[in-house]
This record gives structure tokens, sequence and C-alpha cells, in this order.
């Protein structure tokens, strides 16, 4: 008997592809089952803080390989400690500390996504001065795990909104008064009616 009991089926398609197919879908089964923690916006912030917060002990400290060692396989292939100082160089330079992050509540730009390759993408902010921190982080799932599939992580300068510094005099609108006359306008009597 073929498989699944259909004669033809086995025909059409050989055992190999059936084979991937059930590799593929078991592959996804760990990624399905922690698919409610990125519902929940305590663990989403976490796993954001926590990968912030290496990137910027990596920046303090010049060492790499922390952050590199909390990637995902294909992250750490991809990338080497090397790397990772040259990719994130301008920060260093620059002396940004990022270390306020864990005063904030990271913005979400959309809600977290799972792709159709199975990783867990979130972008979003937070709302630091004088630069704000932009993030877009990747995350693959290894033995039950979220690990850094892919990192970006920028300073930019806030939107600005204009806003009047205190202690500034606010302008006075100009007001073109109407002159009034202050001539009195004598009523009229009202017209007596007579009834018969």
């Amino acid at each position: 008997m073929s498989v699944w009991g259909f004669p033809r089926f086995r025909q059409v398609v050989p055992g190999w592809v059936l084979l991937c197919i059930l590799v593929g879908l078991t592959s996804l089964g760990p990624v399905k089952a922690r698919a409610a923690e990125f519902n929940n916006p305590n663990l989403v912030a976490t796993l954001i803080h926590n990968t912030v917060m290496a990137l910027n002990h990596a920046n303090l400290s010049g060492n790499y390989t922390v952050l590199r060692d909390l990637g995902s396989p294909q992250f750490r292939t991809a990338t080497t400690s090397a790397r990772l100082a040259s990719i994130f160089q301008a920060h260093r330079k620059s002396k940004l500390d990022m270390s306020a992050v864990v005063l904030f509540r990271p913005q979400l730009k959309h809600p977290a996504q799972l792709t159709n390759s199975g990783h867990l993408r979130i972008v979003g902010f937070y709302p630091t001065k004088p630069l704000q921190i932009n993030f877009d982080l990747t995350y693959q799932i290894v033995n039950g795990k979220w690990r850094i599939f892919r990192i970006s992580v920028s300073p930019t300068k806030p939107a600005v909104v204009a806003k009047i510094p205190a202690g500034t005099p606010a302008k006075k609108k100009s007001k073109k008064r109407r002159k009034v006359s202050t001539k009195t306008i004598p009523r009229r009597k009202p017209k007596k009616t007579t009834t018969n």
C-alpha cells in the first residue's frame, strides 16, 4: 500500500519531497510553541533591552565576543567579533552610551512580527534624548531560546516639535480695532396702533 492509502500519490510526489515537507513543518514547531511570547509586551521589551544593552556593553568595552555569542548559528557564522567592531565603530567613536534605555519602555513601530521563515522581527525606538535610539532586530529560535539573527541599532535626533522656550514672551497678535462711534443713536419710538 502506498502513502496515506493513495496509490497514485506516491507516483506523483517522491518520498524525499514528503520528508522535506515534514521536516519543515516540525522545525516550525518550537517557533509556534513560543509564538505567544511575542504578544506579551513585557517579554518583547526584555528581549529588546537585553540585545541593546549587550550592544552597549560591547561598544563601551570594545569587546564584541559576547554579543556575537548571543547570536544564532547563522549570525555567528556570518560575523566575527572584529566585523561587529567595524560595523559599530561609529558608536564607539562618538562615545555613545545607551545605558539610559533601561529607564524607557521601547516604542514599537508595529507589533512584533513572525516572518514566513520563522524569525521574530521587532522594529521601534527608545524615546531617549538628546538622541533617540532606533532598532530593527530579528531573532531566530535556537534550542527554545530567541537568538540574534540580525541587528541594526542607530541613534538619531528625535523629531523636532516646535515649542516656545519657557520665559520667552509670547508675541501679541496685532488686533485692528474698529472705531466705535461715541454718538448716541436716537431710539425710534414705536408707532401707536389703534384698535376699534
